[in-house]
Order: structure tokens, then sequence, then C-alpha cells
């Protein structure tokens, strides 16, 4: 059997599927159109699928936190209070170590400290932001 036939049962094979056993199989007739129930809560319900997500987020009683310019501000500084905090803690934890990469032969000066400082900074992503926070925060208030 060549493709066009088999091409064309799969499509009288869908038709038959689609609109039923009542409906006819030449192809000169165009399908029905589905019909659509309708009930009562039809009418509050949305068309589309798309209506529905934005129904659905529409009726979320939490909205999403605003922050103010200060409020992001301060978190910014307790963040940068926290970044310079562990970076002394480590260099003093590390300074044995930082004295041994200083004295190795391969240090190359500016660029060396400047990889050395990035990775060292890497540590801070470890912590929560809460823990971030707190450490700053307390940090800002002591140096006030």
């Amino acid at each position: 059997m060549d493709d066009s036939k088999k091409r064309g049962k799969r499509r009288n094979k869908r038709k038959f599927r689609i609109n039923g056993p009542s409906a006819s199989s030449s192809d000169s007739e165009e399908p029905a159109p589905p019909q659509s129930v309708k009930t009562k809560a039809g009418a509050d319900s949305p068309d589309s699928p798309h209506q529905a997500f934005q129904h659905q987020h529409d009726d979320e009683s939490s909205p999403e936190p605003v922050l103010s310019q200060h409020t992001v501000a301060v978190e910014r500084n307790a963040e940068e209070a926290f970044e310079r905090f562990y970076l002394k803690q480590a260099t003093t934890e590390f300074a044995d170590d930082l004295d041994k990469l200083r004295s190795a032969g391969d240090f190359r000066g500016e660029k060396s400290v400047g990889i050395i400082v990035e990775a060292l900074k890497q540590g801070v992503a470890c912590f929560a932001k809460e823990e971030r926070m707190r450490v700053g925060g307390a940090a800002l208030s002591q140096v006030r």
C-alpha cells in the first residue's frame, strides 16, 4: 500500500474518532463545530487557561512584599558589613596559610592578591541571608 492511501485511511480513522460514527467520512464535508455545554458555573468560569491563571492569582490575598529604598539600603549595608567581618575573620584564621602563599615562587603580587580575596569572598555564600543580616547588623551597630 502506498503512502497516500495510508494517510487517507489514517485521516478517516481520526475523523471517525473525533466526529463519531454518525459523521460522514467524505473529505468534501466539513466537520460540525463542537458543541459546548454551559452550566451555572460557566458564567463565572474563565474562557481560557490564561484567564484562569490570572483569575487564580487575583484571588490570592497575600500581596508580594514591597521593599522600601530604606530597607534595601539597610540590607545592602548589612551585607557589606558581613562581608568585611567575614574577610577579616578569614584572614586572621588563615594568616599562616596566606603567608605561605605570599612567599611562594609563583605569587604575582596584586593579581594573586585579587584572586585570593575573590576566593575568600566566595565563602560568604555559605551563610544564609538571615545569618548575614544578623551578623552584619551587629557589626554595624558596634561601629556606630
